[in-house]
């Protein structure tokens, strides 16, 4: 058939799809039928007529409905939706053992701390502190027992207070890892704190006044903790017992149903945090009031986890949201043009990670130890300003070790303080750029790259420039006082990772990149979030594991086997420390990278729909050959 024929035939068919997919009311079911054969055209015009314009017609007809079809399968609106009202109360009805678990473990917790309380009148000074508990007393006897929520300014104490909350749940999750050990323990740590600190003003008879005002913030704090210990227990029981899957498989199944209960946690502990900030200093608001607020928080959270997942349940709508299987071990190449979910994005930083695992450990540890030795050498003629270098990573108990997690982690979060040592920021700059680059440059072994982009650059001056230049903003953050620096750091490290990756494959300019970023993040920026924050749970609870008393054994070992008067002796916890926190931080820093850089791929697949347009057009070939 001449093309003016086949022009002339199908014209009006093309007229009135046009005019019916410009239309939002139009009937679906026409407008289907229509594009099928569509469909059906673009691939007869490939054959007969691949150079004429009825072609290229036809394949921007068919890029429209691509590109609409990606943007409507990621109608936010409606997962948020289904995410909040299907899928978060299914994970809840899945793990409703696990919630009753924590929860007794919990209360049982309480209770050992009221009991202990009232038997050891110590028993506060042993789990408060004595400055807490002396600080306490002298707000009583002044006549105001809480005193302490009024004591700093709200906007200060929220970020205070919301950052420390925040904390202690990522590490009740997160310590599910161990079996789910590690999550009871904390539970059980945290509970008799609670109960403690809960009889401490019974004895002074405060009982009424101390549980109006800890609980209207409690209720939901509180509850977010024993969610974060249910999401612990999925996460360890599915490493602990994997049944039919690989222990790997049944990881990755629990992790995220784990993560998504912690998504619940996040904005309990939000809106916990501004009521302990803004709501619990005013005592004076009348007693009404302040029940009245804790049983609606009592109430929504038990409607929310206990109630609805059960009528959910008894109706049987949640059947189509729950998992039910895994792919197989042996997964798919790894194709870079399609879009992926934060599940996906999280899976393919694992899968990349392990790829160049053997290059970069061995690099990094290297580098390591070569910092170790420079650190240990040079502390005499370099300032180390409140660097803290002797102190050996051990405890006396249990107790003691949950009590001074986080101090074991300042231990290397203390290399990032650039306002009390400015020397280490061109130190860390090169090991970012370092780990940064042979990250990226690995991810050229896969296939289904967008045009116009190249896979690897080794010489291009400008182009490395310009990812030391994005890598620079994220250095120069960590210049602000600490710990608004830390936290603005972890804010911007997509940001500034995604700046760095068009950095090196678009080889734009600091300022293009930088506005290429953020439209790049605008794209998908929930699932740009949950895969950053998935990824950054795993990175945190691998440094605590890293940076505790476990690991300080091995110091005690080396200076007991060591000559007591050596000068390696008095050098090795400096060096210890050292290498452990460089390690530490830069073995899971590729990680992030991957997770952004996995990102970056599937942002341009939904902005451009390449990846979609290939397949399609593949099909459209396989389909014509068929039909010869």
């Amino acid at each position: 058939m001449r093309e003016r024929d086949f022009i002339r035939q199908n014209r009006s068919k093309w007229e009135e799809f046009e005019k019916l997919f410009g239309n939002a009311r139009s009937e679906p079911r026409r407008l289907t039928e229509l594009y099928v054969q569509i469909t059906e055209d673009l691939s007869y015009a490939r054959t007969f007529y691949p150079n004429r314009s009825v072609r290229a017609y036809l394949n921007t007809l068919s890029q429209r409905v691509f590109q609409r079809i990606y943007r409507n399968r990621r109608n936010t609106a409606h997962d948020f939706q289904n995410f909040w009202a299907f899928q978060l109360p299914g994970e809840f009805w899945s793990a409703r053992i696990d919630l009753l678990i924590s929860l007794m473990v919990f209360l049982g917790a309480v209770a050992i701390g009221l009991l202990s309380s009232v038997h050891n009148t110590d028993f506060a000074t042993l789990i408060l502190g004595q400055d807490y508990v002396d600080m306490t007393r002298q707000n009583i006897a002044n006549g105001d027992p809480m005193l302490v929520y009024k004591d700093s300014p709200p906007g200060i104490m929220f970020l205070r207070i919301f950052s420390n909350n925040l904390f202690v749940d990522a590490i009740t999750f997160t310590m599910g890892i161990i079996y789910a050990i590690g999550t009871l323990f904390i539970m059980l740590y945290n509970g008799i704190m609670v109960g403690t600190f809960q009889y401490f003003f019974v004895e002074y008879g405060l009982l009424g006044e101390s549980a109006l005002a800890i609980w209207q913030h409690g209720t939901l704090e509180m509850s977010a903790m024993v969610i974060a210990g249910a999401a612990g227990l999925t996460m360890g029981r599915g490493i602990a017992f994997p049944g039919t899957y690989t222990r790997l498989q049944a990881f990755r199944l629990s992790a995220v149903r784990g993560f998504r209960m912690m998504v619940l946690v996040f904005f309990m502990t939000l809106i916990a945090a501004l009521i302990e900030s803004w709501v619990t200093r005013h005592t004076e608001i009348p007693d009404s009031i302040r029940v009245m607020v804790i049983a609606v928080s009592l109430f929504l959270v038990l409607g929310y986890v206990v109630w609805y997942p059960m009528q959910l349940a008894r109706s049987g709508l949640l059947e189509k949201f729950q998992i039910r299987t895994l792919p197989a071990r042996n997964l798919d190449p790894i194709q870079l043009d399609q879009t992926r979910s934060a599940g996906d994005l999280f899976t393919l930083a694992f899968r990349h990670y392990q790829s160049l695992a053997r290059p970069l450990i061995s690099r990094i540890l290297l580098g390591s130890l070569l910092l170790a030795a420079l650190f240990t050498y040079a502390r005499s003629w370099i300032p180390m300003h409140d660097l803290v270098l002797d102190v050996p990573l051990t405890a006396s108990g249990p107790m003691a070790f949950i009590g001074s997690i986080g101090e074991y982690l300042q231990l290397t979060l203390q290399f990032g303080d650039y306002r009390a040592a400015p020397w280490l920021a061109p130190v860390n700059l090169a090991g970012y750029f370092l780990v940064f680059t042979t990250v990226i440059r690995l991810f050229g072994q896969y296939a289904g790259w967008p045009p116009a982009i190249e896979r690897r650059d080794h010489g291009n001056w400008r182009r490395n420039l310009s990812v030391l230049g994005a890598l620079s903003f994220g250095q120069l953050l960590l210049f602000l006082p600490q710990p608004e620096a830390r936290l603005v750091f972890i804010l911007f490290f997509p940001l500034v990772a995604l700046w760095a990756c068009i950095a090196w494959w678009e080889g734009a300019t600091l300022t293009d990149g930088l506005a290429r970023a953020i439209q790049l993040i605008r794209v998908d920026w929930m699932n740009c979030l949950g895969a950053y924050l998935g990824t950054g749970l795993v990175c945190l609870v691998s440094l605590f594991i890293v940076n505790s008393p476990l690991f300080g054994f091995y110091t005690q070992f080396l200076q007991a086997n060591l000559p007591p008067d050596s000068l390696l002796v008095s050098r090795l916890p400096a060096a210890l420390i050292v290498f452990q926190a460089y390690a530490a931080f830069f073995l899971v820093l590729p990680l992030l990278f991957g997770t952004m850089a996995g990102y970056y791929f599937h942002a341009r697949e939904l902005d451009e729909g390449n990846g979609l347009r290939n397949r399609i057009q593949n099909l459209g070939h396989s389909q014509n050959r068929g039909q010869r």
